[in-house]
């Protein structure tokens, strides 16, 4: 699975296939009714890459041996979640 920036994208729809359509013809409903799907999808829990590693693995040498501790199993899940999801690229392809 691939989480998305949704807003993002219904701006990206927006700005380039917005300017295609004409309100007239169907072509301005079907995209109304996109952006309305991508809107009532459910929202994924995720807690961004970034954000753990800015959190949990920035304190250097002097933090104290929990926080290294904790430190280390944060890279790991994020050393795990990586080479699964390029696993998952590959068997895909």
């Amino acid at each position: 699975m691939k989480t998305i920036d949704a807003d993002a994208f219904k701006e990206f729809i927006e700005k380039v296939y917005r300017p295609l359509c004409d309100d007239y013809h169907m072509k301005g409903y079907v995209l109304n009714q996109i952006l309305h799907d991508i809107e009532n999808e459910p929202t994924v829990e995720a807690i961004p890459v970034a954000w753990l590693t800015k959190r949990y693995c920035a304190a250097g040498v002097f933090a104290s041996p929990s926080y290294h501790k904790r430190a280390d199993i944060v890279r790991q899940i994020i050393r795990d979640y990586k080479r699964e999801q390029e696993q998952m690229g590959e068997t895909e392809c």
